[in-house]
């Protein structure tokens, strides 16, 4: 049975909601202003980082227990899973550091030194680099994985950068420039900027839609979420949505998109073909990311 998490930042907790039943099941206790988070399918488990405690919860998505914890750098803000190397990587803005976690046993084995402060991360699609936003350089950064941490392009990109998505054919990625009221797109052959598209105050989060036509980005400051198309990066259409929107995912049978609304406790249910809003779910104080898993 699949199930929508929700970290709620102020509240040091973790709502998680039953969808087919529209159903809240239970809060669990995580570490101090849970934020990011990533699954791990094939060990059904949750990484989500905590930011105030400088540590990352494991939770296992079928018993919905918190059922481990591991130490990390400084300010952990993002975190990706690599299936291929069974690790996920976890970036400390407080200490410009990426801890390397091994799923097979949940240590941090490995850390990666960084030139600037990362404030958001996604998996390249050679597999071979990690792609680091930094808001204080306005930069996307190239980090080799297999070469110590070696930076092999950096691509500057809008003002105050927060969020990053890639598509699934692995020919873009787009950023959204928190103080700027862009999304930058790159292009992921040659490491260089494509376009910048504008969009209202304050772009957060960023999602992609399963079929890779889409990209979703909240704007808080506009109380909105955009709605980009892939194929000649343009704004389609825009979705009124209540309480500061900053996280946002997909359903994973691509019907829904779900937006953590961080001023109202509440998460957003929308219909990905018509965009109507289906109704909300109500958690706890500031919900600053949301999952299906």
């Amino acid at each position: 049975m699949d199930r929508l998490f929700v970290t709620n930042h102020s509240s040091h907790t973790l709502s998680v909601i039953n969808p087919a039943q529209a159903l809240l099941e239970g809060t669990i206790s995580t570490g101090r202003n849970p934020g990011a988070m990533a699954c791990d399918p094939p060990h059904g488990k949750l990484y989500l980082v905590n930011e105030g405690d400088n540590t990352v919860s494991i939770v296992d998505v079928k018993t919905v227990q918190v059922t481990g914890t591991i130490s990390v750098g400084q300010t952990p803000v993002a975190i990706v899973i690599d299936e291929q190397r069974a690790s996920a990587y976890v970036a400390n803005e407080g200490d410009n550091s990426i801890s390397i976690i091994r799923l097979s046993d949940d240590r941090v084995v490995d850390v990666i030194r960084l030139e600037q402060q990362p404030t958001a991360m996604a998996l390249a699609p050679d597999g071979r680099h990690l792609m680091v936003v930094s808001r204080v350089n306005h930069s996307l950064s190239f980090v080799a994985l297999t070469e110590g941490g070696k930076h092999d392009a950096f691509v500057a990109v809008g003002n105050h950068p927060v969020g990053i998505a890639v598509l699934r054919n692995g020919k873009k990625a787009y950023v959204t420039n928190g103080g700027g009221k862009t999304v930058s797109v790159v292009d992921l052959e040659h490491k260089s900027l494509l376009r910048t598209i504008p969009v209202k105050a304050v772009p957060y989060g960023i999602a992609v839609s399963h079929d890779g036509h889409r990209v979703y980005v909240t704007n808080a400051g506009a109380h909105q979420v955009t709605v980009l198309d892939t194929n000649d990066d343009t704004a389609i259409h825009e979705i009124p949505v209540e309480g500061l929107p900053m996280g946002i995912s997909e359903s994973l049978d691509g019907k829904r998109i779900y937006v953590a609304c961080f001023g109202s406790r509440r998460v957003a249910v929308l219909d990905a073909e018509s965009y109507a809003t289906l109704g909300y779910y109500h958690v706890e104080k500031t919900p600053l990311c949301v999952v299906e898993a």
